[in-house]
């Protein structure tokens, strides 16, 4: 799929719906995700690595409700390439998550704060090959940001709990880039 047609396809699921007497705008999403690498190696705990995926998803506002609805899904694929220091001999180890961000968020102008809900499920050659390894995980967010017209720009802190409680693991945060695709400024 080329950029236009996914651009032509955001445009056509952007609809505005009457409720309450004003219009809920529903905007379509795409982005990105620049996010350290969540898919830790066991073997290799050094393996730190800033990534940055992409993301769709759409958001359902209201003209005279300062509260969104946010829904997004990220992608990311990358490949661990241990060089040197590789106990298990392996090398070029591909990795691969997707994750489901929905985001309850509240906007003042050009600033937002969130809270929501984070499920990644994560996929890699060493979680097959080791036993008990959880490849899902579940996750609250935080969020904080500004908007510049239709390009919102947020913080996420997200604190781990399954299938661990891990609410100090600095690894969970990312930036987002967001461009909203058709609808009206909702601010």
């Amino acid at each position: 799929m080329t950029k236009g047609q996914i651009i032509t396809f955001l445009q056509l699921i952007t609809v505005s719906i009457y409720g309450w007497g004003q219009p809920i705008s529903i905007t379509g999403i795409v982005g990105v995700k620049m996010h350290a690498n969540q898919n830790q190696l066991p073997e290799f705990p050094d393996a730190w690595q800033m990534l940055s995926s992409p993301l769709l998803g759409f958001e359902i506002s209201h003209k005279s409700i300062p509260i969104s609805l946010i829904y997004s899904r990220d992608f990311t694929y990358s490949i661990y390439n241990e060089v040197g220091n590789n106990p298990a001999g392996i090398s070029n180890i591909p990795q691969k998550s997707k994750g489901d961000l929905l985001l309850l968020q509240y906007r003042n102008k050009n600033y937002f704060f969130g809270v929501g809900h984070y499920r990644r499920e994560a996929e890699s050659f060493t979680l097959f090959a080791l036993p008990n390894a959880n490849k899902i995980e579940r996750l609250i967010v935080l969020s904080a940001g500004f908007r510049f017209n239709r390009l919102d720009i947020d913080y996420q802190r997200q604190i781990q709990y399954k299938p661990y409680f891990n609410p100090f693991d600095w690894g969970f945060q990312s930036i987002n880039l967001r461009y909203h695709i058709g609808g009206k400024k909702t601010a």
